[in-house]
């Protein structure tokens, strides 16, 4: 076996970086002069960078992202992370069928959840065809802006169908907000016209006074 030897300058030092929990690698960081850390490399599903700490449980000295760093003395540092903002539904489809024009279908539901949102209002876009409610008697609109405080939320979203024309109204209804990405309920529906039809009958034993049909 062949050992080489790794020189560092004369005063230098070491700051190792620690994904802790998360995924990717980075490279031991040595200075011998203060001098920005490493930008973050690592990555966590469903999670944002938060910074760094010289304790895994974040109970140490936080460090930012790039800070200066004097190196006076060798640190490892752990990734922390904070849960990012996340809505979704459930149900993720709503089926209205096909429906004569000019009626108007439903309610049909699904319940509205979020996760670690900021304090923006959590939005529910038009579809042609359709309009919105958080209870089954109330009154419906063409959108929603729904304020909420952030954190953790839940809210069920009644729909209705309203079809005008003899076509296909299948699409997505579009929520985001609160400082999450956008998700879809996808909602299918179309509209039917039927002509009116005329039925005759043979009128027997037609008298003065009365006709039999």
């Amino acid at each position: 076996i062949t050992l080489y030897a790794i020189w560092n300058p004369i005063g230098s030092h070491t700051v190792i970086f620690e994904a802790n929990g998360g995924t990717g690698t980075m490279a031991n960081q040595t200075e011998s002069t203060a001098t920005a850390l490493s930008t973050n490399a690592f990555t966590r599903t469903s999670y944002n960078f938060n910074g760094w700490n010289t304790a895994a449980d974040g109970s140490g000295t936080s460090y930012t992202d790039g800070q200066t760093y004097s190196f006076a003395s060798n640190m490892t540092l752990y990734a922390q992370w904070a849960l990012a903002p996340a809505l979704s539904a459930s149900p993720t489809s709503l089926n209205f069928g096909s429906q004569c024009i000019s009626g108007t279908y439903g309610p049909n539901s699904f319940t509205l959840s979020g996760v670690a949102l900021t304090g923006a209002n959590v939005t529910v876009a038009s579809l042609s065809g359709f309009s919105f409610s958080t209870t089954s008697g109330g009154t419906y609109t063409s959108s929603l802006s729904l304020a909420q405080s952030g954190g953790t939320y839940s809210q069920e979203i009644f729909v209705r169908f309203s079809p005008v024309l003899a076509q296909s109204y299948n699409g997505n209804i579009a929520i985001g907000g609160g400082g999450a990405s956008t998700i879809n309920v996808v909602v299918s529906g179309s509209g039917t016209f039927t002509a009116p039809t005329v039925t005759s009958a043979v009128a027997t034993s037609v008298t003065a006074q009365a006709a039999t049909l």
